[in-house]
């Protein structure tokens, strides 16, 4: 049993982050929008940086779990504080960029399973407490609801532009009852 929680706690990250670089960049490469990532680096960066402060603020007397009882962690804990968990905010932010980035929500959701994994190992192995992970994953979910509604937002403000495009190239091809209809939307499109 300790074998799986080392893994979990330790090693599934990996796993978590080659998967989320391996579908981003399947979904850039298909939909050659560069700014999809620049968009998710700019969210791991921000969930990063939110992360930075946290560990600035003057927390003395915060124990890890396996130091409150008293008992041998199952992984080597990092020297650094423990809130948030960079584990967990690796993992949640890998897991969110798949989910609201990518057209591959299956594979975001098993990624957010996976993350939620990570998240129980690093419980498990006595190295963070429910407060350390829930701070890694509101630290990646800021930095992904700050950027990809940004993200989204953009693109939605080309849409009527890019319908109104559509609409006047529709009806070449089509037959004359067709195209009468389409005469009529693009009338209203133009009002």
């Amino acid at each position: 049993m300790n074998n799986v929680i080392i893994f979990l706690a330790d090693y599934l990250i990996w796993v978590v982050v080659a998967l989320a670089v391996a579908l981003v960049a399947l979904e850039i490469w298909k939909t050659k929008d560069w700014r999809k990532l620049g968009f998710i680096v700019l969210a791991g960066f921000t969930a990063l940086l939110l992360s930075m402060v946290f560990h600035l603020l003057p927390v003395e007397s915060y124990l890890r779990p396996y130091q409150i009882m008293q008992v041998q962690p199952l992984i080597e804990p990092n020297a650094d504080t423990p809130f948030p968990s960079d584990h967990v905010l690796l993992a949640f932010a890998a897991a969110f960029a798949v989910f609201f980035m990518t057209r591959y929500k299956k594979l975001g959701t098993l990624i957010l399973v996976l993350a939620f994994l990570v998240l129980f190992g690093r419980l498990l192995a006595f190295v963070h407490s429910p407060l350390d992970v829930i701070g890694g994953i509101v630290c990646a979910a800021v930095g992904a609801a700050i950027w990809y509604y940004i993200y989204h937002r953009e693109n939605l403000k080309h849409m009527p532009r890019d319908l109104k495009a559509l609409v006047k190239r529709a009806g070449q091809d089509l037959p004359k009852g067709a195209r009468k209809l389409v005469g009529k939307v693009k009338n209203r499109v133009k009002k």
